[in-house]
């Protein structure tokens, strides 16, 4: 780690964020199949105490081969093959809380950003690629990020919000949760919303989400930010 940390970040990381149920699946799935990049497969959540050699044992066996994985179970392909690619919560929850998905400036010390930062760029110069991330999560983490990867890079995925919400429902009713109980990425003021009637509940996260994902994007270079609908 300490060999290709030290030559510091040539590719910046690329963060695709958004709200629940607007596309950012196949979209991940669509880019890391077809794009000269890096991305999270199954093996490499496995292995993402040590997220060097999961990379490495995955070019290893797979050889950067394309995954042609287009499935997924409200963004999980754990069933679809380890080079299938992962949001692997895993990887971030070594360093940030899995109660509350929102990250202010100084929720996180200094250590764990250098941490965070010393693997991404080992795994990044090793291959001479960026790595894509895909990880909703990351929309509110923005804040953190900006202190760990300044010029990181991100693609802000937005669908119509009626489809959105009315895609939020079918999941939660999938998988048997009621109306009204809250589900997937937090906002800040999410336990106000979880008092909130189902229909306004869903409305409003998607709001709150994409909200604070605006306001927090403008700590970047404008460049860095494409926006797909």
């Amino acid at each position: 780690l300490k060999k290709y940390t030290l030559q510091g970040l040539r590719h910046k990381p690329i963060f695709i964020i958004g709200a629940p149920r607007t596309g950012s699946t196949i979209l991940y799935q669509s880019l890391s199949n077809q794009a000269d990049i890096l991305y999270v497969d199954n093996l490499v959540c496995k292995l993402c105490r040590n997220l060097f050699f999961g990379f490495w044992l995955s070019n290893k066996i797979f050889r950067q081969k394309s995954h042609d994985c287009f499935k997924s179970i409200h963004g999980n392909t754990s069933l679809y093959g380890l080079h299938a690619p992962s949001e692997c919560g895993g990887f971030w929850y070594r360093w940030l809380p899995n109660n509350h998905h929102f990250i202010d400036r100084n929720e996180i010390n200094g250590k764990a950003i250098q941490e965070i930062k010393n693997e991404i760029i080992a795994v990044s110069t090793y291959f001479a690629k960026p790595i894509l991330f895909k990880n909703l999560n990351s929309g509110q983490r923005l804040r953190l990020i900006a202190k760990t990867f300044p010029n990181a890079k991100f693609i802000f995925i937005r669908r119509d919000p009626f489809f959105t919400a009315q895609s939020i429902l079918q999941a939660k009713r999938k998988l048997g949760l009621l109306d009204n109980q809250f589900w997937s990425i937090m906002p800040r003021n999410v336990e106000e919303l979880k008092e909130l009637d189902w229909a306004e509940q869903i409305v409003k996260q998607i709001f709150y989400l994409e909200r604070q994902i605006v306001e927090d994007l403008k700590l970047f270079p404008k460049e860095n930010v494409i926006e797909v609908n």
